[in-house]
Order: structure tokens, then sequence, then C-alpha cells
């Protein structure tokens, strides 16, 4: 198990971590717990994995001790101090002759249905009935509101799916989605922050409509900001080539 060059791991230093080279993937090696390393990928994607030993059988079909590996989570949905208390969870089940691996997958067919109620699984639905399904009729060349379907799409999975993939959407409350959006604000991003905004109200009413939960938790949210008006609106034939180039361009 590596433990050279490890270091106490902070989400703030995560956050600098660059993409890996392409084709390649490196391991950063957490000093704060054994084991515990953060894999990044040649897209960026970070994930987090525990290292651990457990008995089984060898190439030489003789009973020992293991090298396992078991995979977290992804950051930043799985923060600095998640991975930890879980990576010491496992390898507590593991020096107790428990199969970690074993022990995650009971806990995945006990929950049950319980995944159908998270953020994730019902910005799924949103997304494949909202955003596309309803949006794509017949169109060969798709039209500006799937354009716009497929924009939301990219937000919520960016912006919302790391945050909120695995909570229940009715355990969700206000202050979640004020987080986000003051992210955003705080990025100097003031028009992304008033979109990310709508499109939160937007999933909790329609997730509300469709009785997936009993009350929308983003009701009566004031903007992150106040909108600054425009000096001017574009004309129809600047916005059809504006459309052109956007089609052009992608």
């Amino acid at each position: 198990m590596p433990k050279k060059n490890s270091k106490h791991l902070t989400d703030p230093g995560i956050a600098k971590i660059g993409k890996a080279k392409k084709g390649a993937r490196v391991e950063r090696f957490d000093a704060g717990v054994p084991g515990l390393c953060l894999r990044v990928t040649d897209k960026g994607v970070k994930s987090w994995a525990v290292y651990y030993r457990f008995p089984g059988i060898n190439r030489k079909g003789e009973p020992a001790l293991l090298n396992q590996r078991l995979t977290i989570g992804q950051w930043p949905g799985v923060g600095v101090a998640e991975a930890r208390d879980q990576a010491r969870e496992i390898k507590d089940q593991a020096k107790a002759g428990v199969n970690p691996k074993e022990a995650r997958e009971a806990e995945k067919a006990a929950a049950g249905d319980e995944a159908a109620d998270t953020f994730g699984a019902i910005a799924e639905e949103y997304i494949k009935i909202e955003c596309l399904e309803r949006k794509l009729k017949n169109d060969k060349v798709l039209p500006p509101t799937l354009k716009r379907g497929r924009e939301v799409e990219s937000i919520i999975r960016r912006e919302l799916m790391p945050h909120w993939q695995h909570r229940p959407l009715a355990e969700l409350r206000k202050r979640d989605a004020i987080k986000r959006t003051e992210a955003l604000v705080d990025a100097g991003k003031p028009a992304a922050a008033h979109r990310l905004h709508e499109i939160i109200r937007r999933v909790g009413r329609w997730a509300a409509r469709q009785d997936l939960i009993d009350l929308n938790p983003f009701t009566d949210m004031d903007p992150p900001v106040d909108k600054v008006a425009r000096d001017r609106y574009l004309k129809p034939p600047e916005i059809e080539a504006v459309w052109s180039a956007w089609d052009v361009m992608g």
C-alpha cells in the first residue's frame, strides 16, 4: 500500500489539483488516514478510494491477506472530513473480519426504494422528461428549446449533482440552495447564480407536481443578487445571428 509522499489533504488544496496527464491517473495519499487516497483522472474527476487488507485467496490458491481497494465517492460531494470517517469505518470493518465490499452492497440493498427519493434520481427524471423528451418532438435539427434543455442539464450535473446526488430531495432546505448560488456569486458569476436559482426552484416545483415529494423545499426563495437592468436588448436580426453562431460553434 503506497505511503510515500502522503500529506494531510484539505478541500481548498484539492480544489487546486489539476487534471492528470492524458491517459493517466494519479493518486494523492492522505496522511490523516493511512490508505485513504484521492484519485484524479485526465478528465479532472476526483474520487476517493481506500486501500485495506482482507483475507482472501492469492494467485497460488492459498489463503492470504490481500490488498483491496474500495471507492468511497467523488469530491467535492464527499469532502475530506467525510472521506476520512468512511475510510476509518471501512478499515475497522476489515480488521473485525467484515468484508467492506459486501457490507456496502448490503447497505444499498437495505436502502431499497430510498434511493429513488434522492435528488440525483429525481433530477435524472426531470432531465429526461422536461429537458429532453418533451423538447425533442420530431425535429431532426435541435430546436432552441432543446438546446436550452441541454444547458439546464449541464448546469444540474455541474453545480448540483456533486453536492446533492445522494441526498433525499425532501430533506434539502433553502439554506442548501443558497449555499450553492452564493458560491457562484462569490466567484464573480451573478448571472450564473440567478440561472441556478431558477433551475433549483423549477426542479422543486416539478417534483412536487409529480407527487415525488410532499412539499417543494425551495419555495419563497429570494434571488441571490439584484438583477442589473440591461442597457439594451438584442434586436430580432441580432438574435438570429447569435443562434446561427451557436449552431456553428456549439
